[in-house]
């Protein structure tokens, strides 16, 4: 099991490399939104970066794909 002080900072390493601000745990009073808010953040940054190296509009990485991964290839 990792420790919590260990899965705060590495958490935080990887926000602060996506452009996003640290995870706070202290002064928080609504802890859910500010977890859902925390959340969307890296998921947005990392779809921008995505799009910009991939040359493609970030609505088409922001599209959830609902077909099913085929199973016999290797890609």
């Amino acid at each position: 099991m990792i420790p919590e002080e260990d899965l705060k900072t590495s958490l935080n390493i990887s926000m602060t490399s996506l452009g996003c601000s640290p995870l706070r745990l202290h002064g928080v009073k609504d802890r859910v939104s500010y977890g859902k808010s925390g959340r969307l953040c890296p998921c947005q940054k990392a779809a921008n970066k995505i799009s910009r190296l991939l040359s493609i509009a970030q609505s088409d990485v922001d599209e959830v794909s609902e077909s099913v991964e085929c199973v016999s290839c290797n890609d």
